[in-house]
């Protein structure tokens, strides 16, 4: 019987205002380091758009893999430019793994419900085809990543299920659940039931976890302004939120919070 021990997770979030980052994309990543050679959490998870380009991914990854602590880290870049003739793609999703090894999970198939079922459910399709690259294998767990609106892989309100039957069996085969968001996503009560179905128990993996983190609007540009809320960041196991600490807790345009569970 293995003996479970602390696991440590660190999220972290920036402010926005309606499309634009409050903190410079330097201070970003300036923060996301400081956060993980202090308080040296085995996983680390950035919410949306906190990278800001392919060459900051890559001086992200050269500060991760100078660390002593194994941190793995999902962290998203918002602009990549592919091709000869330049241009800007969807944001993608990336793994850094503690050697500072970098690896593309891709881009995010749908954001809403609607897009996951349109066209006879052709992106949930797609999410389902693609869905075991979507998970990264760390001493010995099995960590999946959705992105943002990609939780819309679960149907319903008050009796979550999974809408496809590959992306199913991918979720309960993982031992924590990832899901990065751009900013706090609305419906809380839903989004709530399916976070709590996302970190449901199997036998074979009694101890699985879901987490996130969520931006926040600051501004009032794209919406009414917004404050850190206990539920900008969540981790659950079995259905049950976790209690949090809080380094930082948004007054200098990020929020960071942290957990240590038994795994």
């Amino acid at each position: 019987m293995t003996r479970s021990h602390a696991f440590t997770i660190g999220t972290i979030s920036f402010a926005r205002c309606g499309k634009t980052m409050l903190l410079r994309p330097s201070e970003r990543l300036r923060l996301i380091l400081a956060a993980a050679e202090s308080y040296e959490p085995d996983l680390l998870l950035t919410a949306g758009y906190a990278i800001h380009s392919p060459k900051q991914l890559a001086k992200l990854a050269e500060g991760i893999g100078a660390l002593k602590r194994q941190t793995l880290l999902f962290t998203e870049v918002h602009h990549e430019t592919t091709g000869k003739r330049p241009r800007t793609e969807p944001h993608a999703l990336w793994a850094i793994m503690p050697s500072g090894r970098t690896r593309r999970l891709g881009n995010q198939l749908f954001a809403t419900g609607v897009q996951a079922e349109a066209k006879a459910g052709r992106r949930l399709e797609a999410l389902g085809e693609q869905i075991e690259q979507r998970i990264v294998r760390h001493n010995g767990r099995r960590i999946l990543a959705l992105c943002c609106g990609e939780i819309n892989a679960v149907r319903g309100g008050m009796m979550p299920r999974f809408a496809n039957e590959k992306i199913a069996r991918a979720i309960l085969s993982a031992d924590i659940v990832v899901n990065p968001t751009h900013d706090r996503m609305s419906n809380a009560g839903i989004v709530q039931r399916k976070r709590q179905f996302l970190s449901q128990a199997t036998r074979e993996r009694p101890q699985r976890l879901y987490v996130s983190a969520s931006n926040w609007e600051a501004c009032g540009e794209d919406r009414a302004v917004q404050y850190p809320s206990a539920t900008l960041h969540t981790v659950y196991r079995a259905g049950h939120a976790r209690e949090y600490e809080e380094p930082a807790d948004g007054a200098f345009g990020f929020v960071y919070r942290r957990w240590s569970v038994k795994l």
